[in-house]
């Protein structure tokens, strides 16, 4: 493209380009949460214990902290045609890194012309996700699965392989695929690395080599470097040569100028590295790319904060780097391993991910851990200097990445910035469709919500840019929107509309029609009855941006922790028995327990928000039907509300493990407090939704209050509880006079306003402003608890009805 402008040295037909990127990190869930992390100069290491993943009776060596991800053993079976028994058999290195791969794809827009010619070259280090003890159900994991495993779920027909050079795996994995598309051997490279900590044991192993740091940070060029600190990620590239990414018209992230890998020989002991080999890696990746080691204005380090290594690292760069600058201006350098920890096997993409949002952003990010400096290393005469604080970064942008593996076989990669494009032309304008799919009703409902959040910080997005990316880049799953705009702003608002939209199977629109599908002309009608439309006519202009990825599913699958899957089986229903003043209504999951307890007279049926929200966050649901609500009779004893939290302690007791939280709406915040102050060890956290340590209005006030309420929103009552009934019938439990007479003393007896300050139970205080059956004084009274924290959000006593997502949130943030 003669057009292009040059920053630094052209880039040549044979240069690799990176087109596209994925990853997560730990501090980090995506690749654009990474660089506020890095600016801020965050530091995301935290206890081991803090993460539950092992029993407290496994030991972890002296080793107490580490970089953890979230989610790091759940896994969207369903979306990739995995039966779930497979899954949980699957190590989660190899799961995590198909889902950054899928990503990675979505980014660089490969959907658009998915034509399977893709290598894939995938590093790893430890396979211990694995049992083989006698008279135990065996599995085990292969490396090579990680990276055939993509493969064949996202049929690419290129080399499929994994490599294992220890620290270094993924940058070799880079290198031999830039070698691949040069030689032909496929049109795209799939480059990705995964690292998850799946047993304790790893642990205790590097504690007894000495590797992991005592003080829980990787001090690296620092006077305290003391060891690493092991951190999670994945991190999965796509790659072209320069020429074919030109002929696609692609978006660039870098361009790969240059890489070469070596060993150390026998030089040394077999994991103390050598400052002469690192040397000739570097010189021969300069070699290749064509470039003076004066003109490269970073260098991203291994640096992992150990003892022996960062000398022998800094000598290394001195010999090449150092020797050809001036004093008035040394390289800076600097490493991603300070913020997240080192990464291991993916340590090498983690680091190139963090050069090439230097790249973007046009700055240096600060180096964590190095102040005091290491008395060792004389860096100014070494001609080098630490990237200590957030600094501007003057082009041109060329970079090295350092990464040494522990057995000596070291890799070095020389990363430019892209050519800057000439200006494009603008984008068409008209009203366009935005098709939004997903694979689940609760994915779909999610990148919906994705989407709202990305175009609120993207408001210079024009229309074009973005349905061409849904239409024409991103795969269509079977649950179905598709809506018109020629402006944001109406976009906006219709996918806010979606969003309280039951979404339909678009297969089985498909499959009742008469006959084969016939396009109706229509395009949006016809993507939602699942007909095939093509996109690619409608939108023949490439305007690729970068919209939020698919949301995977997060079910949890971990076959080696029996622990953990105790504490996370589905709660059973418990035997019936003469004496239970409580049925049960039990939603099972695979996460934490969540008990849900209902005001007065309001049926299970309420919390409909809330049980479909949480249900797609895997909780375990578990709602208590009262005596004289929802068809559970009276008992022929008087009971109170001691009796209730009681009963309710009881179950907890005989059925449930692991963390229990409970909310409590009205009369059921009252029994949560109950719960709370008679067995203090029950829960987790406690939650407050328009509570009272004692109610101060009058029962007869209450109830007007509350029906008025009711009547205000009954439209949206029917609207989201209303199927054959009217909303407002299907919203009251069905209690019988008789029964509310019993209720009525128990809501004025009820007083725990004198044992607040000694209930010591998490809770947050959840209050609807415009509440006329709970007092904002009774709300403050609450907040004499000792762990509390008050919420007030719009509305009064309908709080999970009217304000369902703003709570649910609310709810979701205090438990986790």
């Amino acid at each position: 493209m003669s057009s292009l402008k040059h920053a630094g040295p052209l880039p040549r037909d044979s240069d690799i380009a990176i087109v596209g990127i994925a990853g997560e990190f730990p501090g980090a869930s995506h690749l654009d949460e990474l660089w506020p992390l890095l600016c801020n100069a965050s530091l995301v290491i935290s206890p081991i214990a803090q993460q539950g993943r092992w029993p407290a009776s496994q030991s972890t060596g002296y080793c107490q902290h580490a970089g953890f991800i979230d989610n790091a053993h759940c896994f969207d079976a369903g979306f990739f045609s995995i039966a779930p028994v497979q899954a949980l058999h699957i190590d989660p290195q190899e799961r995590r890194l198909l889902q950054s791969a899928y990503h990675a794809l979505e980014n660089s827009g490969y959907f658009l012309d998915a034509h399977g010619d893709v290598g894939v070259y995938a590093a790893a280090m430890y396979a211990h996700y694995q049992r083989l003890d006698e008279g135990t159900t065996p599995f085990s994991t292969s490396f090579a699965q990680i990276a055939n495993r993509i493969s064949h779920r996202l049929d690419l027909h290129g080399p499929s392989l994994c490599v294992d050079t220890m620290c270094s795996s993924s940058l070799v994995a880079l290198h031999l695929a830039a070698t691949a598309l040069r030689n032909g051997e496929c049109r795209t490279a799939l480059v990705g690395a995964a690292n998850v900590h799946t047993t304790s044991g790893k642990f205790r192993l590097l504690c007894d080599g000495g590797y992991l740091s005592r003080s829980g940070r990787c001090h690296s060029f620092g006077a305290q470097a003391d060891g690493y600190v092991p951190g999670e990620g994945s991190v999965a590239l796509v790659l072209k040569t320069f020429a074919q990414a030109q002929k696609d018209g692609d978006k660039l992230w870098g361009v790969i100028r240059g890489s070469a890998i070596g060993s150390d020989g026998g030089a040394s002991a077999f994991t103390v590295p050598v400052a002469e080999a690192q040397a000739r890696v570097m010189q021969k990746a300069l070699e290749r790319a064509a470039v003076g080691a004066e003109q490269i204005s970073y260098v991203e380090c291994h640096g992992t904060g150990t003892p022996v290594g960062d000398p022998i690292e800094i000598e290394g760069l001195a010999g090449v780097y150092g020797a050809a600058r001036k004093a008035a201006s040394p390289l800076s350098i600097g490493t991603v391993k300070g913020n997240i920890g080192h990464l291991e096997a993916a340590a090498g993409l983690a680091g190139l991910a963090k050069v090439l949002l230097q790249i973007r952003h046009r700055q240096l990010a600060p180096n964590l851990g190095a102040i005091p400096a290491n008395p060792k290393l004389d860096l100014k005469a070494a001609g080098l200097r630490i990237s200590s604080h957030l600094r501007d970064w003057p082009g041109p942008h060329l970079a090295g990445i350092n990464s040494f593996g522990a057995g000596g076989t070291n890799a070095h990669v020389i990363v430019q910035a892209p050519p800057v494009p000439a200006p494009c032309t603008p984008a068409p304008t008209g009203e366009f469709f935005f098709p939004v799919s997903g694979h689940t009703p609760e994915a779909l409902r999610q990148r919906i919500e994705h989407l709202l959040q990305w175009l609120d910080r993207h408001p210079d997005a024009t229309p074009y840019s973005i349905a061409f990316t849904l239409a024409c880049t991103r795969e269509h799953h079977r649950y179905r929107i598709c809506v018109a705009a020629s402006q944001l702003d109406t976009l906006r608002t219709t996918l806010r509309l979606a969003l309280d939209s039951a979404f339909e199977d678009s297969r089985k629109a498909a499959a009742s029609l008469p006959g084969p599908p016939v396009p109706s002309g229509n395009s949006a009608m016809d993507y939602q009855r699942g007909i095939s439309v093509d996109w690619n006519a409608l939108y023949p202009q490439k305007y690729l941006v970068e919209l939020p990825p698919y949301p995977f599913g997060r079910q949890h699958f971990d076959a080696l922790n029996a622990e953990s899957a105790k504490l996370t089986a589905p709660a059973e229903p418990p035997s019936p028995k003469a004496s239970s003043l409580l049925q049960w209504t039990c939603i099972p999951g695979t996460g934490p327990s969540l008990l849900l307890l209902t005001p007065t007279n309001v049926s299970i049926r309420a919390w409909r928000a809330q049980i479909a929200f949480f249900q797609r966050q895997h909780f375990n649901l578990l709602i208590p039907i009262y005596p004289g609500h929802d068809d559970n009779q009276l008992p022929p004893a008087p009971f109170t509300l001691p009796d209730v939290a009681d009963e309710i302690a009881r179950y907890i007791d005989q059925h449930l493990t692991g963390p229990i939280h409970c909310a409590g709406w009205s009369l059921g915040a009252a029994v949560a407090l109950h719960l709370a102050d008679r067995h203090p060890h029950a829960l987790h956290s406690l939650t407050l939704i328009c509570g009272s340590a004692r109610f101060s209005y009058s029962i007869p006030h209450m109830l007007r209050a509350f029906s008025k309420e009711v009547h205000h929103w009954r439209e949206l009552i029917d609207l989201q509880l209303g199927n054959d009934l009217q909303g407002k019938c299907t919203l009251l439990a069905g209690a019988s006079s008789q029964a509310l007479a019993l209720y009525y003393p128990l809501l004025r007896s009820h007083d725990l306003s004198d044992r607040l300050s000694s209930l010591s139970t998490r809770t947050l205080i959840i209050h609807g402003a415009a509440d006329t059956c709970i007092s904002e004084q009774e709300c403050r009274q609450l907040g004499r608890l000792l762990h509390s924290r008050i919420a007030v959000l719009p509305g009064g006593h309908l709080l999970p009805i009217t304000a369902a997502m703003s709570l649910n949130t609310l709810l979701l943030e205090h438990m986790l």
